[in-house]
């Protein structure tokens, strides 16, 4: 009885010259044709191996022999057929306990390569947010200024010159930081508004709208401030988009940083924790009451922004209106509102607020105007 196969012959003398081999396995020897010529090599005197990926090659030659190499691809049907030959019936068991091993091996490395990208994924945060403050505010404000120059070009100068006179008591409390941020006028019409990179703020027309009183939209404008001042837009846009965005700003890989961040618009306005969150609302009253600003407007626009939205619900239910409100900030990434006011109210208490003084009107009236 006998089994045929094809594999390959290797002539290590001639630089590992590869050609194809028949085999003929009999149950004393293996004729292994190839070349035209034909060798035998008896089971007596054969050296056997097993390799390649899942160890499902074997490979064989003469032990006095190291220059001819002879592999074949094993199958159950074959080492079933060798299993039987008492003399190789060890060197056998040998190859199918490796390859089980190597099966073992496989699955425990891919294994825990699962375990480490769900581990990535669920912890994120802790591992890559504390890694961005590694981007300096000067890298992260030139991916900023390459991602938001044309909406600073595109709004009428008189709109942004009533914005910046608006912001400018708030923005000129921190000598440091007076100069970092920049704040757009957007015409869109939710009751919005958001931080994103480097300093950049975006206002939107119908928050202005809706609100009655300048120091309500410095309460927050203070709020989004903050975010930007302790580095909560930065990190979570590294833990959104991971460590190629630490390696890119590292290598100062400015534009295609901003590539990668504007392509993932979503990500400009982010959802932050709810201790993200309160340390931004309590800092920010702090920020107003240095500003000589009253406090008390951040409260204020907080509970316009949740009327507003609620009066929506109430008036037009339907999922097409709930994923509207979904797309708002200050809704979607603002969780608790009740106790984010009932903490406002506790933390103003407890403030001096005898220097706070009333604000111009002149440029709020231009920004309440504008069409």
């Amino acid at each position: 009885m006998s089994i045929n196969r094809s594999g390959v012959h290797i002539n290590k003398s001639e630089n590992d010259k590869r050609s194809a081999c028949e085999f003929v396995f009999s149950d004393r020897s293996v004729e292994c044709s190839f070349d035209q010529k034909s060798e035998i090599i008896d089971y007596q005197d054969i050296k056997i191996e097993f390799g390649g990926n899942n160890n499902n090659l074997m490979f064989f030659n003469q032990k006095t022999d190291q220059i001819k190499i002879f592999y074949v691809e094993h199958d159950r049907q074959l080492l079933k057929f060798l299993s039987k030959i008492s003399v190789l019936s060890k060197l056998i068991s040998a190859g199918k306990k490796s390859k089980r091993n190597a099966h073992v091996f496989e699955l425990t490395v891919l294994g825990s390569i699962v375990a480490f990208l769900v581990l990535i994924v669920v912890f994120r945060g802790p591992i890559f947010s504390p890694l961005a403050t590694s981007i300096d505010f000067e890298t992260e404000k030139k991916i900023a200024d390459k991602i938001f120059k044309k909406d600073v070009e595109a709004t009428p100068k008189k709109v942004q010159d009533a914005l910046n006179s608006v912001v400018q008591p708030l923005v000129a409390v921190d000598p440091v930081w007076k100069d970092r941020y920049t704040v757009h006028y957007s015409y869109k019409n939710e009751l919005n508004a958001y931080a994103t990179l480097g300093g950049h703020m975006f206002i939107q027309k119908g928050l202005i709208d809706a609100l009655e009183t300048p120091e309500e939209l410095l309460g927050v404008v203070a709020h989004e401030m903050i975010h930007v001042k302790e580095r909560h837009v930065v990190k979570g846009i590294v833990q959104v988009l991971g460590p190629m965005t630490i390696l890119q700003a590292v290598l100062g890989d400015v534009a295609g940083l901003a590539v990668l961040v504007s392509q993932g618009a979503p990500l400009l306005m982010l959802s932050y924790s709810r201790d993200l969150e309160t340390e931004a609302d309590l800092k920010a009253v702090e920020m107003l009451v240095q500003a000589g600003i009253s406090p008390k407007g951040l409260g204020s626009s907080l509970n316009k922004i949740q009327e507003h939205y609620q009066k929506i619900i109430k008036e037009q239910p339907g999922s097409e209106i709930l994923e509207k409100i979904e797309k708002v900030n200050w809704l979607r990434s603002h969780p608790e509102m009740s106790l984010r006011l009932k903490n406002l109210e506790d933390k103003i208490a407890t403030m001096d607020l005898s220097k706070i003084k009333p604000l111009d009107q002149t440029s709020w009236k231009v920004l309440k105007s504008t069409e």
